[in-house]
């Protein structure tokens, strides 16, 4: 098991996963860890869960998610 958010599992959360979640929703390939992407927990893995580990990797915070979902990187 990897870290959330960590879609190419190599134990980084940058703007590299964040663009490997785009080429996976526009259905050009999927990163070996790429349930590991769907960040804010709602089943989905979109350009939504790519803005928010931008976010993260800027030291913004990412926005909301629900109860019980891990933050980025745990």
């Amino acid at each position: 098991t990897g870290k959330h958010g960590d879609v190419d599992c190599n134990g980084l959360i940058n703007s590299i996963d964040a663009l490997k979640i785009l080429r996976h929703s526009a259905g050009l390939n999927s990163p070996p860890c790429v349930a590991l992407g769907d960040v804010d927990c709602n089943g989905l893995i979109n350009s939504i869960d790519a803005l928010k580990i931008l976010r993260h990797s800027a030291g913004l915070a990412p926005g909301t998610k629900p109860p019980g979902c891990p933050d980025i990187g745990q």
